[in-house]
């Protein structure tokens, strides 16, 4: 329930141009399963904020939606919120991670999350449904999923991630 209240908390903020709504929809995503939305209400808080003169306090709002995006792989969205910050004169480099190319580590969260519903036989339209994007980036995540984990098809996807989920249960 709490979703709901803070996205319709979001879009009052972003029609009204109210720092207040925009806070509170942040607070109540702050604890929530979506960490982009998170991130936009962040944005637009931040946004709204700088407009209003409190230029301190809006590019902090920016920079924690930045440490969101990057820490999720949403490279678009950061690369989005760097250029606002470069704008306001704060410069924050990509941040380099460690993670590998291939194999499962190699997977964002979001991946990862795109792997696991798609290994239970959910369609692109559920599995868009269930984590709020659209069925275009679905299949541009199962497309990078396949490439990080050579592979080329569902089945296999689901073959492998069964066989990576009894190891990790100890069920073999």
């Amino acid at each position: 329930m709490s979703t709901f209240a803070a996205v319709a908390a979001h879009s009052r903020g972003i029609w009204h141009e109210s720092t207040d709504e925009l806070q509170t929809a942040t607070a109540l995503l702050a604890t929530g399963p979506r960490p982009l939305a998170h991130a936009s209400a962040l944005e637009d808080l931040g946004r709204q904020l700088i407009q209003c003169g409190n230029n301190n306090a809006g590019i902090e709002a920016l920079e924690e939606a930045l440490t969101i995006t990057t820490r999720v792989g949403a490279n678009w969205d950061a690369t989005r919120i760097r250029s606002r910050l470069r704008r306001m004169g704060i410069r924050r480099r990509p941040a380099s991670t460690a993670r590998p190319k291939t194999g499962w580590a190699a997977l964002t969260n979001v991946e990862s999350a795109v792997a696991r519903l798609a290994a239970e036989s959910n369609t692109n339209s559920e599995i868009a449904e269930k984590l709020f994007i659209s069925p275009h980036t679905v299949n541009t995540h199962l497309r990078h999923i396949f490439e990080k984990l050579d592979i080329n098809s569902r089945v296999t996807l689901t073959r492998i991630a069964g066989q990576r989920e009894r190891s990790h249960t100890g069920n073999n």
